[in-house]
C-alpha cells in the first residue's frame, strides 16, 4: 500500500487515539485496544516507510501512550498494612484447602518420624548420621544442648544448616 493511502485509511482513527488519549477517562480495555492498534500501525509505517514523517509522528503518539499505561503509580503509605491485614488472609481463604492438605502432609510425616524413633533407636543415627547424634549426646551430657547451634556465627551456621533443607 503506498504511503498517502495508508495515511488516508487510518487518519481519522489516529486522530481518535489522540483525542482520547488527552481524556481522564479512558477504561483500561479502550487503552490496550487503543495502544495495540497504533502499535501494529506503527509497525507497518516502520517496515515500510522507515524515513517518513507518519513513522515519526506514530512513534511519538506510541511513546506518549506507553508511558501513560505502564507509568509508576505511586503507593498508599498504608499499603504493607493492607497487604497483612487484607491480601494475605484473603488468600489464605482463597487456598485453605491446599494449605490444609499441605498441613496434613507435614503432621503425617512428623508423626511417621516420632512414631518410627518412639519404636526403633537407630532410626535418628538413620536420618541424621552418628556424627551429629553423638555430637548432640556429648553437648547434653556437658550441660549445653544447643551449642551445636552456638559453636559457629551466624552466617557459617545458615550455610551449614540451608544445604540439609534442599
Amino acid at each position: 500500500m503506498k504511503e498517502p493511502i495508508f495515511i488516508l485509511k487510518n487518519q481519522e482513527k489516529w486522530q481518535t487515539i489522540e483525542k482520547e488519549m488527552n481524556k481522564t477517562t479512558v477504561s483500561p480495555d479502550q487503552l490496550a485496544s487503543y495502544y495495540k492498534s497504533l502499535s501494529d500501525d506503527l509497525s507497518y509505517a516502520q517496515t515500510f516507510y522507515p524515513e517518513s514523517d507518519i513513522t515519526f509522528y506514530l512513534n511519538t503518539l506510541s511513546i506518549k501512550y506507553h508511558k501513560q499505561i505502564y507509568a509508576n503509580k505511586k503507593e498508599k503509605t498504608s499499603r504493607i498494612k493492607d497487604f497483612w491485614l487484607y491480601e494475605v488472609p484473603f488468600e489464605m481463604a482463597n487456598n485453605r484447602k491446599q494449605l490444609f492438605y499441605a498441613f496434613a502432609v507435614f503432621m503425617v510425616s512428623c508423626l511417621i518420624g516420632v512414631f518410627s524413633a518412639a519404636h526403633d533407636g537407630e532410626f535418628v543415627r538413620l536420618i541424621l548420621g552418628d556424627a551429629y547424634v553423638n555430637m548432640t549426646l556429648e553437648n547434653i551430657a556437658n550441660g549445653k544442648p544447643m551449642d551445636v547451634y552456638d559453636s559457629a556465627g551466624q552466617f557459617e551456621m545458615f550455610f551449614r544448616i540451608t544445604p540439609m533443607l534442599i
